[in-house]
This record gives C-alpha cells, sequence and structure tokens, in this order.
C-alpha cells in the first residue's frame, strides 16, 4: 500500500511550473513599469519644484535691483552689450556688438556732460546674471543657473515698464514679469 501511494504521488509537473513562471514574470515587470513610473513622476515633480524655486529667486534678484534705483534720479535703457560698450555721450546712444542682454539705469543729470555717469547695470550671459554698478560692474552680484536658457528685457518708455522674460530649456513659452518704475 505504501509503495502504490508513492507511485500515484506526482510532483509539479512542467505546465504548472511555466504557468507559474509566466505569473512571476507577468507580476514582475508590474513592478518594475510602476517604480519606474513612480521614479519619473518623482523627477518630473523635483524638476518642477527646482524651476518655481528658480523663478521666485530669480524675480527677488532682478527686483531688488531694480527697486534700489526705482526714482527720478535714474532713467532705465535697454540695450545689447559686451565688453567693449560704450557710450556716445553726443548722441545719448550705446555701442555694443550686441552680444548679451542688458537694462541700464543712468543718472540723466551726468549725461552729455563727458563725464563717465554711474550706470546700474543687470546683464545677461551665458547662464548668469549680473546686476552691477559702474561700466566695468566693479561691484557685483552674480545669479547663475543650469536651467536658464535666456534672459530679455524691453523697456517700454512711455509706460515706465521694464518686462523680464526668461527662457528655461524644458518649456516652451518663457516666463514674464513686469516691473513697474515708480517716479
Amino acid at each position: 500500500m505504501i509503495v502504490k501511494n508513492l507511485k500515484h504521488k506526482k510532483g509539479i509537473t512542467l505546465a504548472v511550473m511555466i504557468v507559474t513562471f509566466v505569473a512571476f514574470g507577468v507580476l514582475s515587470a508590474m513592478i518594475v513599469a510602476f517604480a519606474t513610473m513612480i521614479n519619473k513622476s518623482i523627477q518630473t515633480e523635483n524638476l518642477s519644484t527646482k524651476r518655481i524655486n528658480e523663478i521666485g529667486e530669480l524675480r527677488t534678484f532682478v527686483s531688488d535691483w531694480f527697486y534700489n534705483f526705482d526714482n527720478s534720479d535714474f532713467y532705465v535703457d535697454s540695450v545689447r552689450f559686451d565688453e567693449s560698450t560704450t557710450y556716445d555721450f553726443e548722441s545719448d546712444t550705446y555701442i555694443t556688438q550686441s552680444i548679451s542682454e542688458v537694462i541700464v539705469m543712468v543718472d540723466p543729470d551726468l549725461l552729455g556732460t563727458g563725464i563717465i555717469s554711474p550706470e546700474y547695470k543687470l546683464i545677461f550671459t551665458g547662464n548668469t546674471l549680473t546686476a552691477g554698478y559702474g561700466y566695468g560692474s566693479q561691484e557685483s552680484e552674480e545669479y547663475t543657473s543650469d536651467l536658464i536658457e535666456g534672459v530679455s528685457f524691453d523697456w517700454d518708455k512711455e509706460l515706465k515698464l521694464m518686462k523680464c522674460s526668461v527662457i528655461f530649456k524644458d518649456i516652451e513659452k518663457p516666463y514674464v514679469f513686469v516691473l513697474y518704475k515708480h517716479s
């Protein structure tokens, strides 16, 4: 009787083993796909959070520079700028080779007098925004970001509005903030 029971006792069949492996494979693929989806979602959220932080820091950086000179003693001009930019006092214009964007606040009382006027520049070159004083921006602060692809300035003389457009590497539309000069 014992021998007969052992004869009829069977192990795992090949079909059962294949079904088990297929089920295990499907379950493993679902787990990997879920983990990949969660990881991608976290990376996207981190990039979005970093971009939001960049926007806040950049807005603070530009508005602090702008509001330091937001009075009737300075006027604002928007030009293209490079290292060889010069100011022509006779024509009241900047002569430049057009490398980077700059917005400049200048003391109008000193223009045309032959005296180099105090200039407060906000310059974007590469991925660095520099806020500084004087022609060479000897006293300056820098803001560098690997997410920012470009910054451009547009000064509306009539409305006394400065638009600062920031283009991020991973989004098509620029982020634009507007600053109003009180005078």
